[in-house]
This record gives structure tokens, sequence and C-alpha cells, in this order.
């Protein structure tokens, strides 16, 4: 292995960390609970967990945004 095959698998292994934390952090975020709440009110739980579940969020994030929001 040369000097510049280490450069392509270092820079490789950075891209791969670089997207690993950027996934971690979308993963983590939680919306404002204030706008969660005024979904909840307005078009009831069944439909909010199903829009939820539509739009990318997993049965695990959907029940850490319930706690975090109390809905």
């Amino acid at each position: 292995m040369n000097r510049d095959d280490r450069k392509v698998f270092l820079h490789a292994g950075l891209i791969a960390l670089f997207v690993v934390i950027a996934a971690a952090a979308l993963a983590h975020d939680i919306p404002d609970c204030a706008m969660v709440r005024a979904k909840v009110k307005e078009h009831g739980k069944i439909a909010a967990y199903a829009w939820a579940l539509a739009n990318g969020y997993s049965p695990k994030d959907i029940a850490r945004i319930r706690k975090a929001c109390g809905v």
C-alpha cells in the first residue's frame, strides 16, 4: 500500500464518520413540542402516528418524541 492509497482510505473513513455523525444528529432531533401537540390535537393520535411513520420516523423515534412532548 502506497502513500496515496492511505490518503484515499483516510479520506473515505473521514467521510463515513461524518455521515454517521450527521445521521445520529438528525435521528436525535426533537421537533417543536408545541407544534407536535397542536397537530395531534387537530388530527388525532392515530393520524399523527401514521403521518410520522410515513415521513420516516421509526416507532422508537415516535415514542421518544411522545415522551419528550407529553402527547
